[in-house]
């Protein structure tokens, strides 16, 4: 009686799947922040983290990157395996300001950190009325702006912009400022919208 050979093990090749991709953020200058990717595929992953001009990072070849944030910069990440498989992580944008951090807790975990808060404003009819906030986060914070406690639609940057101000829209503006970690508010500010002649006469020189 002849014996079968035994087959030869296989291996199941599958393709590589990113399950967690790195997150935009917004840190201080020279503030060190870490980027992470996760993968699953067959066998040992390989790892390379690139920049917008796309340049290799030096001794980025490990799944979490870490890098003292010096410029506004995008990264990528491009895992592949031993069998040609690669795929490219999500572009995320490390956005650097270089504003005061003195109010960043010392243990701070990426909650949204409100820096610049929006001022009141006296504006003549018909001129450009802008309203300026902006809060360190990780992931970076989502913002929407308010006026007398309604959302403003689409009005979800840091800076709320009119062009030409008209009357309706003084009022009392505040902004939401969140990400997965916590929601913080600005403190109202009120915008008054008037005729030129109402407005005081430039100082002198």
């Amino acid at each position: 009686m002849t014996g079968s050979r035994p087959n030869p093990c296989r291996i199941m090749i599958r393709e590589i799947f990113i399950v967690r991709h790195p997150v935009s953020l917004c840190v201080p200058v020279n503030y060190k922040v870490t980027l992470s990717v996760r993968a699953e595929g067959t066998g040992i992953l390989h790892y390379q983290w690139f920049t917008d001009d796309e340049k290799e990072v030096c001794g980025g070849t490990q799944a979490d990157l870490t890098i003292t944030a010096k410029k506004t910069q995008l990264y990528v990440c491009r895992v592949n395996d031993h069998f040609c498989n690669c795929v490219f992580s999500e572009w995320v944008k490390v956005k650097v300001l270089d504003i005061d951090k003195s109010g960043l807790p010392v243990h701070w975990q990426g909650e949204p950190h409100i820096a610049i808060n929006p001022k009141p404003q006296t504006v003549r009819q018909g001129a450009k009325l802008t309203l300026r906030c902006v809060a360190f986060g990780i992931p970076t914070p989502h913002y929407q702006w308010y006026r007398n406690g309604q959302p403003l639609l689409d009005m979800t940057s840091n800076t709320l912009q009119f062009d030409c101000a008209a009357a309706e829209h003084g009022g009392s503006y505040l902004c939401s400022i969140s990400n997965v970690l916590e929601e913080r508010w600005t403190e109202p500010v009120n915008v008054d919208i008037v005729q030129p002649d109402q407005l005081p006469p430039a100082a002198p020189t």
